[in-house]
């Protein structure tokens, strides 16, 4: 059996040497990522879940902070 993975960029074939039935395959229900670690950054912080965006915020007086994962 051969499965493809979205791997960044690119896809990464699989040769899985298993019998069909004894394999599955879960896919995420989620859309593949938008590109460039910079595009999905900013598009995470134009568009955060639950809020505005970080720029609407009145942030007079208090202190800030954005975790993020090192990877990109």
């Amino acid at each position: 059996m051969h499965i493809e993975i979205p791997f960044g960029n690119e896809t990464l074939t699989l040769q899985i040497d298993l019998p069909d039935e004894q394999v599955v395959v879960a896919r995420s229900k989620n859309p593949p990522g938008a590109g460039s670690w910079a595009e999905v950054v900013g598009e995470a912080l134009s568009q955060p879940l639950g809020t505005g965006p970080i720029r609407e915020e009145d942030l007079s007086g208090k202190r800030v902070v954005v975790i993020t994962d090192d990877w990109g």
